[in-house]
């Protein structure tokens, strides 16, 4: 099969057509591209939500009743961290590891402050010694939960840090 004269007038007339429509595309998928938030936009965003839950974290007191609005104030905090919107997927991922890191604090929170409670309504008997031991077995399971947690946030907050932050020149 060649190619003769009316075949190149027909295929030039046809790029001719889709000509400007390709400069005209590219021209719209840079206007939106540059209408999406930067990569810095949403690290700020994200970087808002996540420190909402640490100042709860930080000031958290060793007390069942603190320990119990603790955990709901960190469930909120989690619901605003999951209504934050990102588009940059390494930001998603995240937020979707921050969202378990806070839910697993509050379930440790809520943990403690359950054994808190149980133990501070024990008798000085012997069942109330045997319940003491069982609840204290527990209480160091939930501080180990809250160590490892809180050395998985800080990780994270490294991982975000360095991707956030643009490099030095």
């Amino acid at each position: 099969m060649t190619c003769d004269s009316r075949d190149r007038r027909r295929l030039m007339y046809r790029f001719r057509q889709f000509y400007p429509i390709v400069p005209l595309s590219a021209l719209v998928a840079l206007l939106l591209a540059s209408c999406a938030p930067s990569t810095t936009t949403q690290c700020r965003r994200l970087s808002s939500a996540i420190n909402k839950g640490s100042q709860l974290v930080n000031s958290f007191d060793v007390d069942p009743e603190a320990g119990e609005a603790k955990a709901d104030a960190l469930d909120t905090v989690s619901e605003e961290l999951q209504a934050v919107k990102l588009t940059d997927e390494t930001l998603i991922g995240f937020q979707s590891r921050f969202i378990n890191i806070y839910d697993r604090f509050s379930q440790a929170f809520r943990d403690t402050s359950g054994l808190l409670n149980e133990i501070s309504d024990l008798q000085p008997n012997p069942e109330g010694l045997q319940k003491m031991k069982a609840a204290r077995i527990k209480v160091d399971k939930a501080i180990d939960e809250v160590e490892a947690t809180a050395e998985d946030a800080n990780a994270l907050v490294n991982e975000i840090k360095n991707y956030c932050t643009p490099p030095a020149p």
